[in-house]
């Protein structure tokens, strides 16, 4: 009986779904000759790509630094990653157009890219999983000589693996449907990401364009979910 309530969830939420494909079907080939579509999907992903990929290289280190930080000032900054991951974006809206006219970089895509690559969340996500690696680890790989780099390398990226997964999915999902700083800082319609196109242009096949809109975020869901349910399992089995 669970099972097939939980399956009449699952197919009553992926219901709208279902009904968005089935009139995009008609549209797709509409969808081909629309150039302002292509072109609106290419700086989406050519952004998130970006984006995804700075913001882990930053993150990871930073979070390997607050969690092998044994100063007082340490729950400080925790409290403070976790006021800006809280933070509305709507709150930083005026300071980050302040500071990117100061530097110039009003309708840039640079300045999407930097206020994206420096996020709080990721951070916050991969410090608190390295902070649960035990001490002694570490402590054992120093007295064999073992340095900061292959302690990093070695013994903590390997047990955060899943939450970096997470943190990558969900800095993704942020990215693809980012609206409020391109609509501020972009004024050049050819710049702009498509979530921001599909509002301002009236394009020939709708459906078809939210469809194919929706399947990288299918594709991350399908690959990222799997790998946060480990974890839970394994807290619960224990």
């Amino acid at each position: 009986m669970k099972t097939l309530a939980k399956a009449l969830l699952v197919l009553l939420a992926l219901l709208p779904v279902g009904i968005l494909l089935w009139l995009a079907v008609p549209q797709i080939p509409l969808l081909w000759d629309d150039r302002a579509y292509w072109r609106g999907y290419a700086v989406s992903l050519g952004l998130t790509a970006v984006i995804l990929l700075f913001q882990l290289a930053v993150a990871l280190p930073a979070a390997y630094g607050l969690a092998r930080w044994r100063g007082r000032l340490r729950d400080v900054a925790y409290l403070l990653y976790c006021l800006l991951t809280l933070l509305p974006v709507q709150v930083m809206m005026l300071p980050n157009y302040l500071v990117c006219r100061a530097f110039g970089l009003l309708n840039t895509r640079l300045a999407i890219v930097l206020l994206g690559v420096f996020s709080p969340l990721a951070v916050f996500l991969l410090a608190r999983a390295m902070q649960r690696i035990g001490r002694e680890q570490s402590e054992a790989a120093s007295l064999d000589g073992a340095g900061e780099w292959t302690l990093f390398r070695c013994i903590y990226l390997p047990q955060v693996k899943d939450t970096s997964y997470i943190a990558a999915g969900l800095a993704f999902l942020d990215q693809w449907s980012m609206v409020e700083l391109p609509l501020v800082l972009l004024s050049d319609e050819s710049k702009q990401p498509l979530s921001i196109l599909l509002t301002r242009t009236a394009f020939a096949a709708p459906y078809a364009g939210a469809a194919v809109y929706l399947l990288p975020v299918a594709v991350v869901v399908a690959i990222a979910a799997p790998q946060g349910c480990e974890p839970m399992k394994m807290e619960r089995s224990v």
